[in-house]
């Protein structure tokens, strides 16, 4: 595992970190179902990540100096199945965050990807050897792998087969774990409550205003089964809310010289697994703090539930959309 540590003239650039790292833990999903239906069926993907594309009769080309960085929350799920020293593993990447950095344009945009996204899939028998590909959920790439650095390449591949074959340049992956930290190093979310969770907490009713502390933030959070509606989406609704919130806080702390961004990305360390040296992530990070930033791009589509497990199909004419706007410009014909 590769992991950065932050000095004291990098306090201010880690704020870019800290950010991104909430978006990729406050909304970490809990499935503890997913003894997974995996498919083997071999589906082609066509790469799109070509100098020049044509779609739908037009040719576009790459837009010039565009960074892509995926950000993955894993949460682990019961597998007495899963061995050892196997290339199989029970972490999952229930978060999917690819951020899209335009240096031309100097803006940054979030593109959230649903972990119940259907998609190719690359799958490995238990030495590691390839083993086909698997349409199944995106939030079981990562238990292809060790779940080190070779599950994390795993997932930028699902995604990038998700988008067409867009390139992804790095990664950078967060446990679960780390959310009571990041929660409490803010001295909690003050919100108020848009579902009620009283099953889990006594105190959580909805539409009470609370400040959320420790576990409660997991909580409001994670929690999915059980709650009066149980559907992904719903659950997104409160992870974008809580994710304002807190970086409403933690830029008013900072400037206020009151939160220890050092001491908090020092904490988590030992949770993050990345590709990306110190020096290249407080440049990213630098960017993200410094660049304009756009709204969370969301993938649209239909959910079902296939044997008993969740599968959300994404609208392909919006994926395509999406990958057109955020990497691709026309090419200019000559008349």
């Amino acid at each position: 595992m590769k992991s950065f540590r932050i000095s004291n003239k990098f306090l201010k650039i880690a704020l870019g970190i800290v950010l991104f790292l909430i978006l990729v833990v406050a909304v970490m999903l809990l499935l503890n179902l997913l003894d997974a239906n995996r498919n083997t069926n071999d589906v082609p993907v066509t790469p799109v990540n070509s100098s020049e594309i044509y779609i739908d009769g037009t040719a576009y080309k790459l837009k010039p100096d565009i960074e892509t960085i995926m950000f993955i929350g894993t949460d682990k799920y019961d597998n007495e199945e899963i061995e050892n020293n196997s290339f199989r593993n029970d972490s999952q990447n229930d978060f999917n965050l690819l951020v899209v950095i335009d240096n031309a344009q100097k803006k940054v945009t979030p593109i959230l990807i649903n972990r119940d996204t259907m998609t190719d899939v690359q799958t490995y028998s238990v030495s590691g050897k390839k083993s086909g590909m698997a349409y199944v959920q995106i939030a079981l790439a990562h238990t292809y792998g060790t779940g080190n650095s070779d599950s994390c390449v795993n997932v930028t591949e699902a995604v990038s087969n998700l988008l067409y074959g867009v390139n992804i340049d790095h990664y950078a992956a967060i446990s679960l774990d780390a959310i009571t930290i990041l929660n409490d190093a803010v001295g909690g979310v003050e919100l108020t409550l848009l579902d009620d969770l009283t099953s889990i907490d006594s105190s959580m009713v909805e539409g009470t205003q609370m400040t959320l502390q420790g576990k409660q933030a997991e909580y409001y959070i994670r929690s999915r089964y059980g709650l009066p509606d149980s559907t992904n989406e719903n659950r997104m609704q409160r992870q974008k809310q809580y994710i304002s919130e807190w970086i409403k806080i933690a830029k008013q702390m900072i400037n206020n010289d009151s939160l220890s961004v050092e001491d908090t990305v020092l904490k988590i360390d030992e949770y993050l697994t990345t590709d990306m040296s110190t020096s290249l992530f407080s440049k990213i990070s630098e960017k993200i703090s410094e660049y304009e930033q756009e709204q969370i791009i969301e993938l649209v589509g239909n959910t079902s539930v296939v044997n008993n497990h969740i599968q959300f199909e994404a609208d392909d004419s919006v994926i395509k959309e999406i990958v057109i706007d955020n990497f691709y410009i026309p090419v200019q014909m000559d008349k």
